[in-house]
C-alpha cells in the first residue's frame, strides 16, 4: 500500500483516534493526519523497509511492537535510518496502530 502510493488504505491501519509521535515534530492524532504523514513520507522516501525486533504480548487489548526502519529514496540512497514502537489496538477485532513513535538514528 505504501510503495503502490495507496496512502488512503495504509492509513485505514491506524486506529481513528491514533496519535504518531516523529522527532522534531508536535503529535499527529487521527487517520487523516496519518495519511497525510504516510503521503509526505513517500514523496520524500518512495520505498520504505521494516524489520520487526519484538512484538508482546497479543492476547488482550493492546499488542506492542518494537523495530527499526530505513527510508530509501528514488535514487537508492538511504534518506533515514530509525527505530520505532507501534502500540497496537484492538478495535471490532481487529488490531490498528494507536501509538506510532520514531526515532531518527540519524545526527542532524
Amino acid at each position: 500500500m505504501f510503495k503502490a502510493g495507496n496512502f488512503k488504505k495504509a492509513a485505514e491501519n491506524y486506529a481513528p483516534d491514533c496519535k504518531i509521535m516523529l522527532a522534531n515534530h508536535e503529535t499527529l492524532e487521527g487517520r487523516a493526519m496519518a495519511e497525510k504523514m504516510l503521503e509526505d513520507m513517500w514523496r520524500n522516501s518512495p520505498e520504505l523497509s521494516l524489520e520487526v525486533d519484538e512484538v508482546g504480548p497479543s492476547g488482550g487489548e493492546y499488542v506492542f511492537e518494537r523495530g527499526h526502519y530505513r527510508l530509501i529514496g528514488d535514487d537508492g540512497t538511504i534518506k533515514d535510518i530509525g527505530k520505532y514502537v507501534v502500540i497496537w489496538k484492538r478495535i471490532d477485532c481487529k488490531l490498528c496502530m494507536y501509538l506510532d513513535i520514531l526515532n531518527s538514528s540519524l545526527s542532524t
